[in-house]
């Protein structure tokens, strides 16, 4: 049954063909995907009228009217969508080169702050067969080093990624957040406190579960400079704080005299 089926299309395709050589622009063939490792589902964008949509994935399998497939290795396949109509006569093939991999690597890595944002990871993978490394710093630039040090030169929040390659293919890949503070902000300490509610427009309370004595709280902007400080002598529990500032994102600093301090990004929306 499969057999005459396809058979069919191709006798559909070659009728169209022929009725008009020059493809009519009745129907344009497009489409995006999204893969998954091995897997790839593609969304038809096509316009137009037409009849029927085949789906080849470029790996040796039958041709499909399911634009949903499982690749059986790794690899760049060209995946061509065909459409096809009879009245009124269109014929259109549109190819996509995609990309698929497969992961049996676990990447996972560290880092550590030094002075003026550096920062230095550590790929400390031990499950896969890892033969070598790409580091991408959430800001466009990349490293292939094993062991890479970098210096950010905007604070911001940053999506660090790992991909470990197997040979040419990628095997893993892993992501964290960094949060990388103004020039002089000490970095987050995790210590006693938090703060709620956070985005707020501009009045937070300030929870000190812990530290005991005074408390010195900076506010910077994302260029480092100091916007507000203020001490607070004898802190209790709760701490309220009030901002009169732009909307924005700032950085506090909090420190108490027993050496217990955070810092926070606060988000401010009035």
């Amino acid at each position: 049954m499969k057999s005459i089926y396809y058979n069919s299309v191709f006798v559909l395709l070659l009728t169209a063909v022929f009725i008009n050589q020059s493809h009519a622009q009745g129907c344009v063939a497009d489409f995006t995907f999204e893969t998954d490792q091995l897997d790839i589902s593609c969304i038809n964008t096509s316009s137009g009228q037409f009849l029927t949509a085949l789906w080849d994935f470029g790996d040796g399998s039958t041709p499909s009217l399911t634009p949903d497939h499982s690749y059986s290795a790794p690899g760049t396949y060209d995946v061509c969508l065909s459409l096809v109509n009879i009245t009124p006569p269109c014929f259109d093939n549109f190819c996509l080169s995609v990309t698929v991999v497969e992961y049996n690597c676990e990447p996972t890595f560290e880092y550590t702050r030094g002075d003026n944002n550096l920062y230095s990871f550590s790929n400390t993978t031990t499950v896969g067969n890892v033969s070598s490394v790409l580091w991408e710093f959430g800001d466009g630039n990349t490293s292939t080093f094993n062991n890479p040090s970098y210096t950010y030169n905007a604070p911001g929040v940053y999506e660090v990624c790992l991909t470990t390659f197997d040979g040419d293919n990628a095997c893993g890949l892993t992501c964290q957040d960094i949060n990388v503070f103004p020039v002089g902000v000490a970095d987050i300490k995790k210590q006693s406190f938090s703060i709620y509610p956070n985005p707020s427009d501009g009045s937070f309370e300030l929870s000190n579960a812990s530290a005991s004595g005074n408390l010195e709280i900076t506010l910077y902007d994302l260029s480092g400079r100091v916007i507000a400080n203020r001490a607070v002598s004898n802190a209790s529990t709760m701490v309220s704080l009030n901002y009169d500032v732009p909307a924005g994102i700032y950085m506090m600093d909090v420190d108490a005299d027993n050496g217990a301090g955070e810092t926070f990004r606060l988000i401010i929306t009035q």
